[in-house]
């Protein structure tokens, strides 16, 4: 089956890269292949939210130093945004230049509940790869693919990461 409207995830790295592998034996002619990355939250933001959810316990937690940690980490949001904005057209190029129509977006925040969010907008199928976490990694990072498969009103191709490996 040839999708004519798909929501391709990629959050930056080698893994999340081979969806575009398969993204291209699953579009249509000219399909459009809508691009989502999220750039999540750094460390300092998390700090933030720790020290704030704990702060009547701390006489020495400063709201002039979280608010300074959340300025810190504004602007390494945006920088960030645009750093991706730029990995993405790069990484893109050979869809455009198939004759797919790419239209890339950049946002910040959760990305399972942002995939979701952006689904709704009336995507046929979202194609994304796992990074295969287990055990600790996943009880403390979560699953985004297993939240987006669970949530997801379309299908959802995923990409396991022992697919790239034997492809390699």
């Amino acid at each position: 089956m040839a999708y004519k409207n798909i929501l391709l995830t990629l959050d930056g790295s080698l893994l999340a890269e081979q969806a575009l592998h398969h993204v291209i034996m699953l579009a249509a002619p000219k399909a459009v292949i809508h691009v989502l990355s999220i750039v999540t939250h750094e460390p300092a933001s998390l700090l933030t939210e720790v020290a704030r959810s704990g702060a009547y316990f701390s006489p020495v937690i400063n709201s002039d130093v979280l608010d300074s940690l959340n300025d810190v980490d504004t602007k390494g949001n945006s920088q960030r945004v645009h750093d991706r904005h730029i990995y993405l057209e790069q990484v893109t190029r050979n869809l455009v230049e198939a004759g797919y129509t790419v239209t890339l977006d950049v946002r910040t925040g959760e990305a399972a509940n942002a995939i979701i969010d952006t689904a709704h907008d009336g995507y046929e199928v979202i194609v994304m790869a796992t990074h295969g976490r287990t055990g600790f990694s996943k009880a403390l990072l979560g699953s985004v693919a297993e939240t987006v498969l669970r949530q997801a009103h379309c299908p959802v191709l995923l990409i396991p990461v022992r697919a790239t490996v034997l492809a390699n």
